[in-house]
């Protein structure tokens, strides 16, 4: 018969959880999500070290998260004028009355409001009406070949273009260091609106390209209310 004084205790959880953290003291440290979920008493003295450290992971994470806050409210301003200087684009496009208008008010507002060097319309089977008026109709075949692959693709382009590429689509390729391609449809392809920027953080590939498609869709309407005028 087994004398129950001196039988083998049953494992107690808490003390199988202490003999753990004995065993592994930095443990805890390494688990940041656990520390800010426990609940620690008031230490003092040298017990006093993983309240602090707690304490340390709270305010760093409270300062990235402020500092994540003020970076989205930051994009929510530019965001705001960005969608006030479409708008106003929008309102200059509905009051012109011709192609030539179109294109120059477009150039004007995006040179002043943006800082785009350069704008380029890249018209595909441009209308002969609007060919001997504008001389910025694509005729060269290589050109043509690129246009047709930014319109296939159906968004705003911000990769940097290879040399050859961009002496095809700008007038001042050299002062051009970051470009935007963006599709010009409505209803049909109409062309290519290239923006080139002489800095080359204008534009990336990295950015979004909710607003140059907006851009576009904006310019195309107003374009091709002169598409099939006599």
């Amino acid at each position: 018969m087994t004398d129950s004084a001196t039988a083998k205790p049953v494992d107690d959880p808490a003390r199988q959880v202490r003999d753990f953290l004995l065993d592994n003291p930095g443990f805890l440290r390494e688990q940041p999500d656990l520390l800010r979920s426990i609940d620690i008493p008031h230490l003092t003295g040298a017990d006093a070290s993983l309240i602090e450290h707690q304490v340390r992971r709270l305010r760093a994470d409270n300062q990235a998260l402020q500092a994540r806050i003020l970076e989205l409210a930051e994009n929510a301003r530019v965001n705001e004028r960005l969608a006030d200087r479409l708008l106003e684009l929008c309102l200059d496009l509905m009051a012109a009355d011709s192609a030539d208008q179109v294109v120059a008010t477009t150039r004007a507002r995006l040179a002043e409001e943006f800082e785009v060097a350069e704008v380029r319309f890249l018209l595909l089977d441009c209308p002969g009406h609007l060919r001997g008026r504008l001389d910025t109709a694509c005729g060269d075949a290589d050109g043509e070949r690129l246009l047709r692959r930014v319109l296939k693709n159906g968004q705003a382009n911000c990769q940097p273009l290879r040399r050859a590429d961009k002496a095809l689509l700008f007038d001042r390729p050299a002062e051009i260091r970051s470009t935007a391609l963006i599709p010009l449809t409505h209803g049909r392809d109409l062309g290519v609106m290239a923006l080139g920027r002489p800095t080359p953080d204008g534009f990336q590939p990295s950015m979004g390209t909710h607003f140059l498609d907006q851009l576009g869709r904006i310019v195309s309407g107003a374009l091709v209310r002169f598409w099939d005028a006599d």
